[in-house]
């Protein structure tokens, strides 16, 4: 016969467990949505009256044409980065995001426009051309998923002496009462520290100030700005997901002309470009790139990626500039072991960046030279 007493005070334990945890989750939802917040947390300006002659109206636009083809205006990130570059004393800037996780999506048409790159190489930009500029960039424990990776942005951000700030949601009361609570009491405690977040009683870390020292070898592993030049949709979406998968910023450019445009708007570290474009080739492409400005100070390392693997192609190319050479379809593995011999042939992009002049890189990895 079963033991009805034993069931029964089974069931009594396992509904106490049940609401033990329940009166735990509601007193954590309750006290962390209000709780006391810290001082300095709000505060109150005067307000100042402006005319109608003292403000601009800006617009971020994305639109499509009747067959679908998508173009986009970014009046207000192109007058962000205007101020970055003008500024001489002190610069404030407060993004909630601030990364390249997503990348390009699949099926999209057009290759998204890396933002967060452009305004991290911005930022270290002017401090080399200005060193006594003073940089605060406060952001969002978000974009190094709490604790679950390390942001290359923030860490390049520091080591050229800018000051970020992490918001330090432990002191601030909860806007998700439901998932908030439940994150507090389980899954923060898998997440990796990320050294961040300070104790005390602050809304934002502190991360590391002008003239403060690097950990040695902290930065051997720095993400690079890579031009990737491949007409076939299927692989370029593949390598560039691998790509941004492991810390990089990609750029995707389909045939010679637009790899053209996108080398006369910006630097990249690496070039990895098909042989074989519909508009050219990846041979004649490469020494026109290396001219481009504003990348044309510094020879870029090219791997060269082709169908063919014929002695003759690939010494072809070799010939030509490029540092390597793989066939496609190519493994993953071997692309990423290839990019990093080559990178680390190039003298500047290895070398450990240490914080010295005023909190300025020295030497400065070749990406932002």
């Amino acid at each position: 016969m079963r033991d009805v007493p034993a069931i029964r005070r089974s069931r009594v334990w396992r509904r106490a467990i049940l609401w033990t945890l329940v009166a735990l989750w509601i007193a954590t939802a309750y006290w962390q949505t209000n709780k006391a917040l810290p001082s300095g947390v709000h505060v109150d300006s005067a307000w100042h009256p402006i005319t109608t002659r003292d403000a601009t109206f800006i617009a971020d636009i994305t639109s499509a044409d009747a067959y679908g083809r998508q173009s986009s205006s970014q009046a207000i990130f192109d007058e962000v980065l205007g101020v970055v570059r003008s500024a001489r004393k002190y610069i404030v800037l407060d993004y909630f995001l601030f990364n390249s996780q997503l990348g390009t999506p699949a099926g999209a048409g057009t290759a998204l426009r890396q933002l967060s790159g452009e305004l991290r190489d911005a930022l270290i930009e002017r401090r080399r051309a200005v060193p006594g500029l003073q940089v605060l960039f406060i952001t969002d424990p978000i974009n190094e998923v709490y604790g679950g990776i390390t942001s290359h942005d923030l860490r390049l951000l520091r080591a050229a002496g800018v000051e970020v700030a992490v918001t330090n949601l432990d002191v601030l009361r909860d806007s998700n009462f439901m998932y908030s609570s439940l994150w507090r009491l389980g899954i923060k405690w898998w997440s990796r520290d990320s050294g961040n977040v300070p104790s005390g009683d602050r809304a934002v870390s502190e991360g590391t100030p002008s003239g403060g020292d690097v950990p040695s070898g902290d930065y051997s592993d720095i993400s690079l700005r890579i031009l990737l030049v491949e007409d076939h949709d299927g692989i370029a979406r593949a390598c560039q997901r691998l790509l941004v998968s492991h810390g990089h910023f990609v750029i995707r450019a389909a045939g010679a002309v637009s790899a053209l445009a996108a080398a006369e708007r910006e630097r990249f570290d690496l070039l990895i470009c098909d042989l074989s474009l519909p508009d050219g080739s990846g041979v004649e492409l490469l020494p026109q790139l290396r001219s481009c400005s504003p990348s044309r100070e510094r020879s870029i390392p090219a791997i060269a990626i082709s169908g063919s693997v014929y002695e003759d192609d690939i010494a072809r190319c070799l010939t030509a500039g490029f540092s390597a050479h793989v066939a496609k379809p190519f493994d993953e593995d071997r692309l990423l072991a290839v990019i990093a011999e080559v990178m680390a042939q190039v003298p500047a992009a290895k070398s450990v960046a240490t914080v010295g002049n005023g909190g300025i890189p020295a030497p400065v990895p070749a990406r932002l030279r």
